[in-house]
């Protein structure tokens, strides 16, 4: 079925300069496509109207005003075959390929003869007229840039003269053209040669306007078509590839340039922000913001450094003489000392989700970091929200949808991902989430059996145990897919049979468990993330097992009320989800319940926690669940859970950035480091859920 008929009247520019014209002059079943190419006049020298004629034979009319050439397609007389439609639309829209076509083909034609001719002599007897080749056809296809054809007996010559208007574009297509040089000399041996080179090549020498020899401006690609390329069998593709090389030329050196002035840009803005860091200490202790808010300047840090110059050769621990030095950090938090405050939350909810999908649409969502951060990340938070949103609609899509396309943009990178490995085998691995989310979205007990197969990678005595790349994750991953097959008893068994092997290979583990060599305490990589996901994965079997881990955990909380982000204990000064108390007490909100004989102890840990969390929790990174204000405000009660979130709003996070009081996420997408985090909190705030991080202890 094809829609009704409409009135068109559309110009539509090309590269090169060329133009084509789409309307419905007469009637809205006949469209008229007229196509404008500057260098009509000398294709016609080279059977341009031929070759034209060949491809759209009765569909040729009179040429409009303006324009070189014109087709007219009466829509109630298409060809009745399907095949033949689907051929007439790729004929039209290589309209301009094939006024191109033209010199190309004329001159594989002459070549076709010379060579025939050649054949009949020696390369002594041969007439020099069949060994200087046939004439050079000029194509002036752009103002002050021309392509030109030349057969010979034994090759066809394909000239680009092409113009650098900057000393940069000489030197990309400098680099670019001994790509092509090297990849020959490498690996394509049937590829054409590629010469390059300032001065007129020897076939051009004679032809009239070309400029003066040595301009820097202008350089010329030379390509040698070979026998090979000029079969019958690939005339047509090499044809078609050939006539648009100055176009992939010139798009590639834009495209470096452009990716070179991001990075400048990036590390400009990186050196800016050392700058800040690096202001000298001033008198005033508390700013405020444009909003109102005000901020602590924590205290100024202070080591010991030598008088004498820096030597590389010397020891840092090994100075004779020792200074005072005081350096100037960026503030970490803001000074809690406004009056409680709340917004709405189902608003902000759709505000941040109209944010994310706007600001980080799928197709720029940089690939890779499972659940944690990254396109699966955005579209795990999508999926969750569709079943507490069913109706709910962002930018005229539903949430199913969203989740569906930010989850394509991960399947689409597949090969990029390494797949889960000894040490990389946790909750940011891909497959495992993709495996993960697949199984518990539409029931598919293959890709549970699949999930439970990577048990090998986790079971190594080399693979760690905490939750971003360890075992812990893998538990969490098990837990999302076995909800799925609560009425399916075969699955479900395999799935509990991997969650045991996976616990008691943690619980056999050396104590304190370690990653990367340090033990740590935080929900992320350390001891109570650990203690979560075990107790979690089946509280009435594995409680008792983890109760004497979190009984020593208890013990390591600071007076402050705050834990160390490791042990041994150091400076008590990050208050964030992964390394520090905002993690812990989550984590004890999700699992105290099922410590009866700790409860009195673990209710005094989360009172302290959350008076820490009140005092240092307002962070001056963008709010997030890992290390910012939104999952910070998850550990606290529901009255100051909202007024951390006020912090959290488009417009709060506006005025800190023009102040430059926030440190900016490398993910700013995703769902542990940016927006989609900020979404899940205030979905946590307008559906009244228990406060959970979702891919944490949401399950």
């Amino acid at each position: 079925m094809f829609a009704a008929p409409t009135s068109i009247d559309q110009i539509v520019s090309d590269f090169d300069g060329v133009t084509f014209h789409i309307s419905t002059p007469t009637s809205k079943t006949k469209i008229l496509i007229s196509i404008n190419i500057k260098c009509y006049k000398e294709l016609v020298q080279y059977g341009a109207e031929q070759v034209l004629q060949r491809e759209y034979q009765d569909y040729i009319v009179q040429p409009e005003s303006g324009y070189d050439f014109s087709v007219e397609i009466d829509l109630e007389n298409l060809p009745a075959d399907e095949d033949a439609r689907t051929d007439l639309i790729s004929r039209l829209s290589l309209l301009k390929r094939n006024a191109m076509a033209a010199p190309f083909e004329q001159a594989f034609d002459e070549y076709q003869a010379l060579h025939e001719e050649a054949s009949k002599y020696t390369s002594e007897s041969a007439p020099q007229g069949v060994l200087e080749g046939g004439q050079v056809r000029a194509i002036h296809y752009r103002e002050e840039e021309a392509i030109y054809v030349k057969a010979s007996h034994d090759r066809v010559t394909v000239i680009f003269s092409t113009i650098f208007r900057e000393e940069t574009d000489r030197i990309f297509g400098k680099v670019f053209l001994q790509e092509f040089v090297d990849a020959r000399r490498r690996a394509i041996q049937n590829a054409p040669q590629v010469l390059f080179r300032h001065d007129p090549p020897l076939e051009l020498q004679g032809m009239p306007g070309l400029p003066p020899s040595g301009t820097a401006d202008v350089g010329y690609v030379t390509f040698v078509l070979f026998p090979r390329h000029l079969q019958p069998a690939r005339r047509y593709e090499v044809i078609s590839h050939i006539q648009t090389f100055r176009d992939y030329f010139h798009y590639h050196i834009k495209a470096s340039k452009a990716y070179i002035h991001s990075r400048m840009r990036r590390r400009t803005a990186d050196f800016l922000q050392v700058l800040r860091r690096a202001r000298p200490e001033v008198e005033e202790k508390e700013r405020k913001t444009a909003s109102g808010r005000t901020f602590r300047l924590p205290t100024p840090t202070t080591f010991f450094a030598d008088h004498q110059p820096f030597n590389v050769s010397q020891s840092l621990f090994n100075y004779p003489a020792r200074s005072r030095i005081t350096v100037k950090m960026p503030p970490r938090y803001f000074k809690n000392d406004e009056p409680l405050s709340s917004r709405d939350p189902h608003k902000q909810l759709i505000a941040s989700l109209t944010r994310l999908v706007c600001q980080h649409p799928p197709a720029e969502v940089r690939a890779g970091g499972g659940i944690y951060n990254g396109p699966t990340s955005v579209a795990y938070l999508f999926l969750v929200l569709q079943q507490l949103y069913s109706d709910l609609i962002i930018e005229g899509i539903q949430l199913g949808t969203w989740s569906a396309t930010y989850l394509k943009q991960s399947q689409d990178h597949i090969k990029s991902f390494p797949g889960p490995r000894v040490g990389k085998c946790g909750i940011a691995d891909d497959i495992l989430a993709l495996l993960a989310i697949g199984a518990a979205s539409s029931k598919d007990a293959d890709m549970a059996a699949e999930l439970c197969d990577y048990s090998a990678e986790v079971l190594d005595d080399a693979s760690e145990n905490e939750w971003l790349y360890g075992r812990a994750g893998y538990l969490y991953y098990l837990r999302l897919a076995k909800a799925a097959f609560v009425d399916d008893a075969r699955i479900s068994q395999m799935i509990t049979d991997t969650q045991d092997d996976v616990v008691e290979a943690i619980l056999k583990s050396e104590r304190p468990w370690k990653w990367h060599g340090k033990s740590y305490v935080g929900a992320v990589h350390g001891l109570i993330g650990i203690i979560t996901q075990v107790t979690l994965t089946d509280p009435e079997r594995y409680s008792r097992a983890v109760e004497a881990d979190l009984s020593v955990l208890l013990t390591y909380q600071y007076e402050s009320g705050n834990w160390p982000s490791s042990l041994p204990p150091g400076k008590d000064k990050l208050v964030h989800v992964c390394h520090g108390a905002p993690g812990v007490v989550n984590s004890l909100l999700s699992i105290k319940d099922h410590f009866p004989k700790l409860q009195s102890r673990i209710d005094s840990a989360i009172r302290k926690g959350r008076d820490c969390i009140l005092e240092r929790g307002l962070l001056t990174k963008e709010p997030c669940l890992c290390h910012g204000i939104s999952g910070n405000a998850l550990a606290l009660d529901d009255e100051h859970c909202q007024h951390f979130l006020t912090y959290t709003t488009g417009h709060e996070m506006k005025g800190l950035e023009k102040d430059g009081l926030v440190e900016k996420s490398d993910s700013p997408e995703s769902l542990w480091c940016g927006e989609a985090g900020r979404a899940w909190a205030w979905a946590v705030m307008d559906k009244g859920l228990p406060k959970r991080l979702l891919g944490y202890n949401d399950i």
